[in-house]
């Protein structure tokens, strides 16, 4: 059990999520070649696993008349609830874990490096007029996100290499990771 549960009065109530123990088997989905196909199976696979898995807990939750939402993805259950509850939850062997939900802090961006141009803009950026925009409205650039297809990018560069959305596709399959 969470941490952040444990001091939980008999009586108070507290959100938290139940992480079922079962995962769906998803390794065939790889040796389907047809997108649409794959990401069927995908779905199956997940909302039959979820449902299957998920309900002996949701016939406790319903027993308990309490609050919840189940969540096929990631097979989870949300929970409005007392510390009672998820002691009956915590000795399940079909629950995996629980953790108290809450707002979670976003990561912060990284500011931009101030950079001072020794020569004015290279000619490309000059001839899109982009100093002007900068100027009229005092854009640089920030929380952009680029996206490149061309094989003309040196993708180990230090300025690149850290900085990445998606992983390197090295096989030109088109795949895009995280």
């Amino acid at each position: 059990m969470a941490q952040d549960l444990q001091g939980l009065g008999a009586q108070e109530s507290a959100e938290f999520f139940v992480y079922l123990r079962e995962k769906a088997d998803l390794k065939a989905a790889s040796t389907i070649a047809n997108k649409v196909e794959r990401t069927t199976h995908v779905y199956e696979k997940l909302t039959s696993t979820a449902a299957k898995s998920q309900a002996g807990v949701v016939s406790v939750l319903d027993a308990a008349k309490v609050q919840y939402r189940t969540f096929w993805i990631s097979n989870v259950i949300w929970v409005k609830g007392d510390k009672g509850l998820i002691d009956t939850l915590a000795k399940r062997d079909d629950v995996e874990r629980i953790e108290a939900a809450g707002v979670r802090p976003l990561i912060k961006p990284t500011p931009a490096a101030d950079v001072t141009p020794t020569a004015g803009p290279e000619w490309g950026v000059a001839n899109i007029e982009a100093p002007r925009v900068w100027s009229e409205f005092d854009v640089r650039g920030e929380g952009i996100v680029v996206a490149n297809i061309d094989g003309g990018v040196q993708y180990d560069h230090p300025a690149l290499v850290a900085t990445y959305r998606a992983e390197f596709d090295d096989e030109a399959r088109g795949v895009v990771g995280r």
